[in-house]
Order: structure tokens, then sequence, then C-alpha cells
């Protein structure tokens, strides 16, 4: 609770928003991506696809629908690892990854926060935010590996 309300009081998700204007955009594979959670909710809860059931979008991802780039990826770097900060939407690319069997590769351009050192064009409060992000949905017991839906 304590590490939610530090969240909210520094700005919370409206200022992690803040990534696309300072954090590097790189090339990231999403097969190498872990996630924080051990299961998350199958739709989404924010923005364009709110509401959205994850499978549907893996489906019109695959069926040309909608691109690749029209799902937004925020990661963070703990060292050599790369961990989602979009759950919901690193599982849906992950799926879509497997349903193409091959005819994609998987790369997707993401913004990236590294967790362990200051970044150069990164305000230390956006680092804050996303450590924060990061810790208070912190449940994997598997290593990162891919979450279960759940319907609440």
């Amino acid at each position: 609770i304590a590490l939610q309300r530090l969240y909210n009081a520094w700005g919370g998700s409206s200022t992690l928003q803040d990534l696309e204007k300072c954090a590097p955009l790189e090339s990231v594979n999403v097969a190498d991506v872990r996630y924080p959670h051990s299961s998350i909710r199958g739709t989404f809860m924010h923005g364009r696809w709110a509401g959205y059931d994850l499978m549907e979008v893996a489906q019109w991802l695959l069926d040309g629908t909608a691109q690749v780039q029209d799902i937004d990826v925020m990661f963070a770097r703990v060292e050599d690892e790369i961990w989602s900060l979009n759950n919901r939407s690193t599982y849906v690319l992950n799926r879509y990854l497997r349903l193409s069997e091959g005819r994609w590769s998987g790369d997707v351009r993401g913004r990236i926060v590294d967790l362990c050192v200051l970044q150069p064009g990164v305000s230390h409060q956006l680092q804050l935010l996303c450590l924060l992000k990061f810790l208070m949905g912190f449940s994997t017991e598997s290593g990162g590996q891919e979450p279960e839906l759940r319907d609440q």
C-alpha cells in the first residue's frame, strides 16, 4: 500500500506516459521479455484497446486487422534482463508470435527504462515511477515466464 501511495503521489500512470518523450526506443524480441506478474487480466484495461479481449487482439494481428506498431510497449531493463511494463500488450505480441508460425520475427520497438543505472535524458522521477510500478506488481514465481490469463 505504501508503494502504491508513493507511485500515485509522483504522478502514477499519467506520468509514465512521459516515457514516450524521453526513454530510448529500442528493438526487443518479445520472446525474450519476462513478465513480473504470475497472472494478468484477459482484457485490456487502458488505452486504445481498453475492454478488448487479449486473444481477440492477437487474432486481429494475425489477420491483418491490427498491426504490431498499434500495440504500445514499455520495458524495464534489470541488468541483462528485459521485463514488461505492459504485460497485456507483451502477452498479445507473444501470442501473435506463436500464432504467426514464423511469419513474424517477434521484434518490436519499445521504450526501455534501465532500473539499475541513471539514464541520461530520463528524469529520476520517471525512473523511480518505473521502479515502483515494477515492484508493486512483481508477483511472478516462475522467473518471469508467461502469465496465466484471469477474468478479473
